[in-house]
C-alpha cells in the first residue's frame, strides 16, 4: 500500500485494481466519471495527447450509455468499472436500455453523413482506444473499452 496516498497499487493485490461507480443517467453527473477517468489515466505512461483522446472516449461511451440507452430517465444507471492491469486499463460501461448493433449504425465518412451534427462518437472511440467491445450485458448494453499503456501507480 501507498502509505502517503492511502491507495493500494496493483503490486500489492492478486490482478488488477478495479473500481466501481454507478451514476443516474443524467447528464450533469458524467462530470463524476470524467474527473476519475483523468485521475485514473494518469497513472499510466502515456503522451498527453493520447491520455486525452482515451479520456474523450470514456466520456462518449458514458454519455451514450446516458442519452441514447437510458434516455437519461434518472431511475435507470450506467454501471462505469475501471479495471487498472499493469500493461493497460481496461474501462467497461454499461447502462440499462434496450442495446444496439454497432453494425447497422450509419457510418459517419459516408457523405451523405458529413454534415450531420451526430454520429462520430463511435467512430473516435474506435480510433482512440486499442479494443473495443460491444455486447449485451446482465443489465443492457455493455462496452468494454482497453488502452495498452504501462501501468506506473496512482498518486
Amino acid at each position: 500500500m501507498n502509505h502517503k496516498s492511502g491507495i493500494m497499487d496493483e503490486t500489492a493485490v492478486r490482478g488488477p485494481l478495479r473500481l466501481d461507480i454507478s451514476i443516474p443517467s443524467q447528464i450533469e453527473h458524467i462530470k463524476l466519471v470524467d474527473d476519475v477517468v483523468s485521475y485514473v489515466l494518469k497513472g499510466y505512461e502515456m503522451e498527453d495527447t493520447e491520455r486525452d483522446y482515451a479520456g474523450l472516449a470514456v466520456h462518449e461511451v458514458v454519455a451514450n450509455a446516458i442519452v441514447h440507452g437510458n434516455k437519461e430517465d434518472a431511475r435507470l444507471y450506467v454501471q462505469v468499472s475501471f479495471y487498472l492491469h499493469h500493461d493497460s486499463i481496461r474501462v467497461v460501461v454499461e447502462d440499462e436500455g434496450d442495446g444496439f448493433d454497432p453494425e447497422q449504425l450509419p457510418d459517419p465518412t459516408d457523405p451523405a453523413n458529413l454534415l450531420k451534427p451526430h454520429g462520430r462518437g463511435l467512430l473516435y472511440v474506435r480510433n482512440f482506444m486499442d479494443h473495443i467491445v460491444f455486447k449485451r450485458g446482465s443489465r443492457g448494453m455493455m462496452i468494454i473499452l482497453e488502452k495498452k499503456a504501462p501501468f506506473k501507480g496512482l498518486e
